[in-house]
């Protein structure tokens, strides 16, 4: 097996992506020790942010063109969302990403009226098409949507993050491009995780967590820069297996001990959320990662020992296998008694509901919360929104939008894990066993948070794949040595 090995002094773009994370760790301490008005230091924390991750930059990058630069910037800014520097301007809130993402598309918009911006040889044809369905059947969505507003807020969202799926692919096609994206998830990480850390041992927390309005005996429990425990525990359960493929493929033993702690500390931090989708998610990612690494021989003897031992347990507790699916016929909960499993089931049926009402088109987009709120068929005590982000895809925008989301999930699986057992090139088999364990983890840990659309590591690991599958499509060959 060949390793990499890492020069942290000759990648450029770790340097700069290190010092912005530094920068965002300091204004992160002037934040909580800040005694002048909130809004100011906000907006000078912010000001001063964006112009010292510029100037990283313009010194560090000057071999790479600005659309690249502020593209960079753009993903590893969106792994803090709204929780730092974030301050509220009117109607809107202005956080880092999003000043950085405006100025991509201007650049990208600017360049291809010029002609200099395309997809070139494009081999996710499907993937790109999908999506950009996806938006425009969103907007036809308005069209029988309760509430135009919400709808709008959603679409805005849906917007962006297929916006990065485009910019990643017409400005992102070599190896060493794909490298630094792998970088910039790693560094982001490692922050979110000391952020994290801060929030469990000074039982302090970022505004916009919701643990500051609970008891003090759940100050403890860590948020990062999330909303609640939940949307990081997700987080940290993808973010693990890039950890796990740089640990594997780092010959540096420096790196290999760091990258061992990183995943120590994920897995202590998920443990203290409590959040059961999450250790699902890791659970089933982790078994299969083993599972893959075994034997032809051994897998096929462990499918069968699997199957015999499924249909051991069906047969002997098929009682309760057919009192859970009887709960799925009707509504014979007790309102006052009702636990989250309970109402995760009536979630579940109010979804199905919704699609039957709609003839299969869906409710429209964001109007899913809407119609929990005010048209739901199953009792949910005051949960109104989907908690499954496999269902809020169903029933916001019907059956044809997520099949065709299933089907690229599919795709993107299937594809790495053929190119993983062919490649030679260690870089690229890093790489794609990272995605393909992280897409794996996600389609069990998204049933945690209330709703995925606003966790913009989403996007940016849907992002990250497309493109990246696009590269190896246009491979001529597999690269058999580590440049």
């Amino acid at each position: 097996m060949e390793y990499i090995k890492v020069k942290f002094k000759e990648n450029l773009l770790f340097q700069i992506l290190s010092s912005v994370a530094l920068s965002i760790l300091f204004f992160l301490a002037l934040h909580v020790l800040g005694t002048s008005s909130l809004l100011n230091l906000d907006i000078l924390l912010l000001g001063i942010g964006l112009l010292m991750a510029v100037g990283f930059a313009a010194f560090f990058l000057k071999g790479l063109h600005w659309e690249h630069v502020f593209l960079y910037l753009f993903i590893a800014t969106s792994f803090l969302g709204a929780g730092i520097l974030s301050v509220n301007v009117g109607p809107f809130s202005l956080f880092p990403y999003r000043l950085f993402f405006v100025l991509s598309l201007a650049i990208f918009i600017y360049q291809f009226l010029k002609g200099q911006a395309r997809i070139y040889n494009s081999k996710v044809k499907f993937q790109l098409l999908f999506f950009y369905s996806w938006l425009g059947y969103g907007f036809i969505s308005l069209l029988w949507a309760k509430s135009i507003t919400e709808g709008i807020k959603y679409l805005i969202l849906l917007f962006i993050g297929i916006a990065l799926i485009t910019l990643v692919n017409v400005y992102f096609t070599k190896r060493l491009q794909y490298l630094n994206l792998f970088y910039i998830w790693i560094i982001m990480t490692v922050v979110l995780i000391g952020i994290g850390l801060w929030n469990h041992f000074t039982r302090q927390h970022l505004a916009i967590s919701t643990i500051n309005t609970l008891p003090e005996h759940v100050q403890g429990v860590p948020t990062a820069v999330f909303v609640n425990q939940n949307d990081y525990a997700v987080f940290l359960s993808i973010g693990i297996f890039f950890f796990i493929s740089f640990l594997k493929y780092s010959q540096n033993q420096y790196v290999k001990l760091a990258n061992l702690a990183m995943i120590g500390l994920s897995l202590y931090l998920i443990y203290l959320t409590s959040s059961r989708a999450s250790m699902l998610g890791l659970g089933v990612g982790l078994a299969l990662y083993v599972f893959m690494h075994f034997r032809p021989k051994l897998k096929k003897f462990l499918i069968l020992l699997g199957g015999i031992g499924a249909a051991v347990i069906l047969v002997l507790f098929s009682g309760r296998v057919f009192s859970v699916l009887e709960k799925f016929k009707g509504e014979d909960f007790d309102p006052d008694n009702m636990g989250s499993t309970q109402i995760r089931i009536n979630l579940t049926k109010n979804a199905f509901h919704f699609i039957g009402d709609t003839l299969g088109f869906g409710v429209g987009a964001g109007n899913s919360q809407v119609y929990l709120e005010s048209y739901s068929a199953y009792f949910t005590r005051g949960i109104y929104k989907m908690h499954n982000w496999w269902l809020e895809i169903f029933s916001n925008f019907g059956v044809i939008i997520f099949v065709g989301y299933v089907l690229v999930f599919a795709v993107l699986i299937v594809s790495f894990y053929r190119f993983w057992k062919q490649t030679d090139d260690s870089v690229e088999k890093m790489i794609a066993e990272a995605l393909l364990f992280s897409l794996i983890t996600f389609i069990p840990a998204s049933i945690s948070p209330s709703s995925v659309s606003n966790l913009f590591f989403h996007w940016v690991l849907i992002a990250f794949s497309i493109g990246f599958l696009n590269y190896i499509r246009n491979k001529p060959t597999f690269r058999s040595r580590v440049n």
